[in-house]
């Protein structure tokens, strides 16, 4: 089961790095940061950069989240299991399966190839295929879409990387 640690947003590198350092994570299981490739302009044009899809959250894949919850405390930077009340919460199987169906490969989610038709968009290619209504926002001079969802138990607004193709 997916659990998922609270971080200081920008922060998600750093308190893996400390939890690799002073934790067994092989005998607690696979922390990851999903990652996004977006990309960006500078100096000699675009390039691609990996940035962490979710940001603020570290997700921790374990059969025993109490153990966990326990071991995070030897962790010296500020790091929160998401919880209830006394209860440890998993992510929803259908938030595990939403986050999932966006990576390729490495738990990383991939540029999207989009175009517009009028004023619909269509997804050409990539992770927001069959995606389209999630999409509330396109920055073709960034190439970035911003999607919504909900998600531990709010509405998140995240970024992806697109490709966008102009009408001929």
């Amino acid at each position: 089961m997916w659990h998922v640690i609270r971080v200081a947003g920008g922060k998600e590198e750093e308190a893996l790095f400390f939890m690799k350092k002073v934790l067994e994570l092989d005998e607690l299981g696979r922390a990851f940061i999903p990652r996004v490739v977006r990309k960006a302009k500078y100096k000699d044009g675009w390039h691609e950069r990996s940035l962490p899809f979710i940001p603020g959250y570290i997700f921790f894949e374990t059969d025993d989240p109490m153990k966990l919850y326990f071991e995070l405390k030897k962790v010296p930077k500020r790091t929160t299991l998401l919880r209830m009340d006394d209860e440890i919460l998993a992510v929803d199987p259908g938030e595990e399966e939403f986050i999932k169906s966006f990576f390729g490969t490495e738990d990383t989610v991939g540029v999207s190839v989009i175009h517009k038709e009028g004023d619909r968009v269509v997804v050409d290619s990539g992770p927001l295929a069959g995606k389209e209504a999630i999409i509330k926002k396109l920055w073709a001079h960034k190439r970035t879409a911003l999607i919504s969802t909900e998600m531990f138990g709010r509405t998140m607004e995240l970024k992806v990387g697109i490709e966008f193709l102009t009408n001929t």
